[in-house]
């Protein structure tokens, strides 16, 4: 899903007199939406590969600008040394860490991909919508649009979960 289908959604939800009022928040609320999503639900992960020939302080913040948490370490000898430091013996690592995804600002065009899962995207429209009818004096409205957002992201985190699990067979 591309901003400008996201927000067609978004207008489809709110009546237009609401959704034009808040034409300036609205590319901060789906950037404060999507990066909510990949922080708590569905993970943007990545992998580097290092090959190290004397032990090294490796800090994943220089390492990409993007860094929030570092998954799981695959090689040879390591020790975290902080939450977003490790170091690495001499041999060849695999690292495997989350990012957030890009920043949405109000100059990003509408033809934007969102960086989460499919299924996590079609929580942002009620995302935004929830954030937009939370300065409304009715708040009913945000309780309905919020607990839509949930609701999806529950079953993205049980869809991640089970995709996650792994299965073997059991000796008789």
């Amino acid at each position: 899903m591309t901003l400008g289908q996201a927000k067609q959604i978004v207008r489809f939800l709110l009546d237009s007199e609401l959704f034009d009022q808040y034409e300036e928040k609205r590319n901060a609320y789906f950037n404060m939406g999507q990066k909510r999503v990949a922080a708590t639900t569905d993970f943007i992960e990545k992998t580097k590969t290092l090959t190290l020939s004397q032990p090294t302080e490796i800090d994943m913040e220089q390492l990409d600008a993007s860094f929030y948490k570092l998954r799981r370490v695959t090689g040879g000898e390591w020790e975290r040394l902080s939450p977003t430091s490790v170091r690495l013996e001499k041999g060849t690592y695999v690292l495997h860490y989350c990012v957030f995804p890009s920043t949405i600002t109000a100059h990003t065009s509408d033809a934007y991909a969102f960086e989460i899962s499919e299924a996590a995207q079609s929580a942002l429209p009620y995302y935004v919508a929830s954030q937009v009818t939370i300065a409304e004096h009715d708040l009913r409205y945000h309780q309905v649009y919020y607990d839509e957002f949930a609701g999806i992201l529950e079953n993205v985190d049980a869809m991640n979960k089970q995709a996650n699990m792994h299965i073997t067979q059991m000796e008789r």
